[in-house]
């Protein structure tokens, strides 16, 4: 890096959970297929579910049930779509590999990472501690499913 190169500092390092920490694909492909049996539908197999999951609940819906945000079906099936979800968070969702070894290698930073899922979401996948502080009612970054519906 050359002398004149200017150094910056972060006050802040910020990751988002679904995708990005845990690979969340496994539960919103079970909520979305929850939801098809909900209405009688044959669940679609995973394979065709897991390149969707960064396009979240309309994606899924998309994918499922033919219907985009507008149409008159899509707001109930986002709603159960997202209870399922919320439900199965961390069923069979798991923290990427490679994750706790990037949280450490930037321990060093005087910042702390801040999530956007509850406490004991980021207990359970052993991500809270990794100087995780989690202040879902002081910073909102990307709402969680029940604010979703607003």
């Amino acid at each position: 890096m050359p002398d004149d190169y200017p150094l910056m500092r972060f006050d802040a390092v910020l990751f988002d959970l679904d995708g990005t920490l845990v690979d969340s694909a496994p539960d919103l492909a079970g909520a979305i297929n929850e939801v098809l049996a909900l209405h009688g539908r044959p669940p679609l197999p995973y394979a065709d579910l897991r390149p969707l999951a960064g396009a979240g609940a309309r994606g899924m819906i998309g994918a499922a049930f033919a219907v985009v945000p507008g149409d008159e079906a899509y707001l109930a099936l986002r709603d159960a779509f997202l209870d399922s979800y919320e439900r199965r968070l961390l069923q069979a969702s798991r923290v990427f590999s490679a994750m706790f070894q990037v949280l450490d290698h930037h321990a060093h930073l005087d910042a702390g990472f801040l999530f956007e899922h509850r406490q004991h979401v980021l207990e359970q996948t052993g991500l809270l501690g990794r100087r995780g502080r989690c202040h879902r009612d002081e910073f909102l970054l990307r709402p969680c499913c029940r604010s979703l519906r607003q």
